[in-house]
């Protein structure tokens, strides 16, 4: 019984077959072959212009940096530096944009820069004042040295 429904079978395709729709559907199957070709390369032609101008972007992100004025330096020693109200902005003149009231390691309240410097430095990380450099507090919240700010 297999071998007569397999002998049908083959009868069948074979015979609604012709030679001229057998060369049309291979035409067509080629022309649909060169067209995803062209669509791939087009594709990947646009893929490495959305890199480049990702590249791009990053260098002139990279420039722009440069041009950014570096953090105050810490205040002076002997200066005034406390303050009164954790969170509010302290520090004189321009300095109240990049100064905040923060609480030290050893539970002072002291007025600090809370803005990391340019070019992709971080704050150092802490675990008390003594950790950080001259100028520099341990902070409480970010367990980073934080430059102090003058505020008298």
């Amino acid at each position: 019984m297999e071998s007569r429904t397999f002998d049908d079978l083959t009868r069948n395709l074979g015979s609604t077959l012709t030679r001229r729709s057998a060369l049309r559907g291979l035409g067509a199957s080629a022309a649909a072959l060169v067209a995803g070709g062209v669509l791939l390369q087009t594709e990947d032609a646009s893929a490495k212009k959305r890199r480049k101008s990702k590249n791009k972007n990053r260098n002139r992100k990279k420039n722009n940096n440069n041009n950014v004025t570096p953090p105050p330096d810490p205040a002076p020693v002997g200066a005034v530096v406390t303050c009164p109200n954790l969170g509010t902005a302290c520090g004189l003149g321009t300095n109240t944009l990049i100064c905040n009231c923060r609480l030290t390691k050893e539970g002072t309240q002291t007025c600090a820069n809370v803005v990391n410097p340019p070019n992709g430095a971080t704050f150092q990380p802490c675990q008390q004042t003594a950790n950080c450099p001259a100028g520099q507090i341990c902070d409480f919240g970010g367990n980073v040295c934080r430059s102090t700010c003058q505020t008298a």
